[in-house]
């Protein structure tokens, strides 16, 4: 990538740094884009907010406390909801009694529940674990089998 003067930092320049900087770290993407270290962080830890599927260093202390206790508990709740108590405690019961005393990943746990509930929830978790946007839940309830 070619350096451009402040003035003309468009959005999609900015993307384009932080795919560089994620790719070659934000010190070495910083010096050969002519940035200052701190605007690349910034433009990195915005892109990645809101984001719960990420190494723990990328958090900054303020987005910490919510990605680790209100986002996963907000997620749990609908997740709830959504499939109706008998479905998510099955669901649960069997991702605890399968990973019990193992290091599952995240998507052993999407598969526990797609696969107890019958149902597609990809674009759940997507949303939720690896995005920062908005989840249409009443697509959702429209593609799920009523009882």
């Amino acid at each position: 990538m070619k350096k451009i003067p402040k003035q003309e930092y468009t959005a999609e320049f900015k993307e384009q740094a932080v795919k560089h900087a994620q790719a070659v770290g934000i010190v070495v993407a910083a010096r050969e884009l002519g940035l200052v270290e701190q605007t690349l962080r910034n433009w990195v830890r915005a892109a990645e907010a809101g984001k719960l599927v990420r190494h723990a260093d990328a958090y900054g202390q303020d987005d910490f406390g919510f990605a680790a206790y209100g986002k996963p508990a907000a997620v749990l709740h609908q997740l709830r909801g959504l499939l109706g108590d008998e479905t998510f405690f099955a669901a649960f019961r069997r991702y605890t009694a399968d990973w019990a005393y193992k290091h599952p990943y995240p998507h052993d746990f999407f598969h526990a529940f797609a696969d107890a509930s019958k149902q597609d929830l990809s674009a759940y978790f997507r949303t939720w674990f690896f995005e920062a946007w908005s989840l249409d839940s009443m697509s959702l309830a429209r593609r799920s089998p009523t009882p």
